[in-house]
């Protein structure tokens, strides 16, 4: 059971509150070496441009990719040994304490020992960490993991959002800190019970990709097979389909309704009220159709481009591959709304129907034969020449009946597990908080010994 530290004071930092007596308050610079560049802060824009950033070259240069993903292994910039000469006082050291400084602000990373060195990209800052002061890993805790480090810059900016963290503000951000001893502890702390809850998110995670591959399996089966199990087969001449019942037809999309590519318009054309909303590849979101980020445009829509009851609205171009192909039915009836040009339409008497085959093994068939690391798109080409397996319309029905329903099972199971994820993610972040201000005293208890797997 969790209690608490017997004496407290006045931390004298606002968002922290009360702190352990004994704890001590000290801003970011002071926790860090006594020697020139104990905090460095990547170079200017001017000193390192776009330009000077090579897929291939000489030396790294460490982005917030790097450190936001933890992955040093992984390169994207290089620059020639004569810019890296030039840059000499930006280059790395092992060991050090990397922040992201702008984007994704407050990402921090050790950067290994066994690291080559590199440059610093112009959005990280390097702190030389003092290890007498301060541990890595009680300090990764305290920036990654609670709002405590970023809630601190955000005041010490005098802003209400936060776009930089510049140097000087960095160095005077101040942090409630315990002795070594009692980080170490805290870590410790921390590793063990994160570590339970990042072994039933994992599980959870595996279970919901299970799911997902049994629902995709359920679809197949039934729009490749129908639901009865002693209807006469035939071989339907494709090779990766094998047999199918012997009263069913194989049409090509085209033959079974038109694809419609949707609206292009220009950043001019957007407006905040009134005209059409335009759908999109992001309103297409688990096979439903999201509304909650609307573009809205004041152009003259056609009543081909109005959005019908039935449709099927596909992702049909993106800069992801894995989202190419995605789709959602349109259950209702959408007054003034239209969809966009890196979408289609495609409209059928199969509707629900084709939906579900869209939703298939089939569909995952036709992205694999044209989708490429340049090429991203599912052109009306590709998509009227797919052939799709078509039952008579009582048993599309029956079909997409059916597979409401089973679908909607695993759904639940599958949202469930997500609601007892994000439960699990906020308890951990609880925690975190707790331990690492002092609200939680963790010094006498006995942390297991990690097992071996």
């Amino acid at each position: 059971m969790a209690k608490r530290y017997e004496k407290y004071k006045d931390s004298g930092i606002a968002w922290i509150g009360e702190m352990p007596e004994h704890w001590d308050v000290f801003p970011i610079k002071h926790l860090c070496r006594y020697e020139k560049y104990s905090v460095k802060t990547g170079p200017f824009g001017t000193q390192l441009k776009g330009d000077d950033l090579q897929e291939s070259g000489d030396v790294i240069v460490y982005n917030q990719k790097n450190v936001i993903y933890q992955r040093f292994d992984e390169v994207r910039f290089y620059v020639s040994n004569q810019k890296a000469n030039e840059l000499k006082s930006f280059y790395t050291q092992p060991n050090d304490f990397l922040i992201t400084s702008r984007g994704t602000i407050g990402r921090a990373a050790i950067l290994p020992n066994t690291a080559d060195m590199g440059i610093l990209h112009p959005c990280l800052i390097a702190l030389r960490l003092n290890r007498s002061k301060v541990l890595d890993k009680w300090l990764l805790y305290f920036i990654n993991d609670t709002d405590c480090f970023r809630t601190g810059i955000q005041l010490a900016s005098n802003a209400t959002t936060i776009e930089v963290i510049y140097t000087e503000t960095l160095k005077k951000s101040l942090v409630a800190i315990p002795s070594i001893p009692e980080q170490e502890q805290i870590a410790k702390y921390l590793d063990w019970k994160c570590g339970e809850v990042d072994r039933i998110v994992e599980v959870r995670e595996r279970q919901i990709k299970l799911l997902g591959e049994l629902r995709t399996s359920v679809i197949s089966r039934a729009v490749t097979r129908g639901l009865n199990p002693n209807a006469p087969l035939k071989d339907s001449g494709i090779d990766w389909i094998g047999q199918i019942p012997e009263h069913w037809e194989i049409k090509k999309v085209k033959f079974t309704g038109k694809a419609i590519i949707g609206l292009t318009y220009s950043p001019n054309d957007i407006i905040d009220k009134g005209g059409s909303i335009v759908l999109r590849s992001t309103n297409i979101q688990n096979g439903v159709l999201d509304l909650s980020d609307k573009v809205r445009v004041n152009s003259s829509i056609s009543e081909k481009l109005k959005i019908r009851k039935g449709d099927v609205l596909l992702c049909s171009r993106n800069g992801s591959a894995s989202l190419v192909g995605k789709c959602a039915y349109i259950g209702d009836v959408l007054d003034g709304v239209t969809w966009g040009a890196f979408t289609t339409v495609l409209r059928s008497s199969m509707k629900k129907y084709l939906y579900y085959a869209l939703n298939s093994d089939i569909m995952k068939f036709y992205l694999g034969m044209f989708s490429t690391s340049t090429i991203n798109q599912l052109t009306t080409g590709t998509l009227n020449n797919m052939e799709l397996l078509i039952p008579p319309a009582t048993e599309q029905q029956q079909i997409a009946d059916y597979l409401d329903k089973k679908t909607a099972e695993i759904d639940r199971t599958i949202n469930k597990f997500k609601v007892q994820i994000d439960k699990l993610k906020e308890y951990r972040q609880a925690l975190i908080t707790e331990v690492v201000t002092g609200k939680i005293d963790v010094r006498g208890i006995e942390i297991p010994t990690p097992k071996n797997n």
